[in-house]
């Protein structure tokens, strides 16, 4: 059976990690425009991704804190798009 682990966020409530994902924007001086859009109906009202599979299975963990990945992708984005 293959499995897909999702990574991103880890330890972070997925509330928490939007608003530090704006905050970042936000000082960024982007001209992106961003877009709210309302949650699906059955959609989770709170997450908070785990990646002990991760660790566990592929003896990995993420050795990049959030913050600085924060800046690296955008970044990334700025010069890419």
């Amino acid at each position: 059976m293959k499995r897909i682990l999702v990574t991103g966020g880890a330890g972070f409530l997925e509330s928490h990690l939007c608003k530090r994902i704006i905050v970042k924007w936000q000082h960024s001086n982007s001209k992106s425009k961003l877009i709210f859009k309302p949650l699906p109906q059955d959609d989770p009202k709170q997450r908070m991704p785990d990646i002990s599979i991760a660790q566990e299975k592929l003896v990995w963990s993420p050795n990049i804190h959030l913050q600085e990945g924060l800046i690296k992708t955008i970044e990334y984005f700025k010069n890419f798009i």
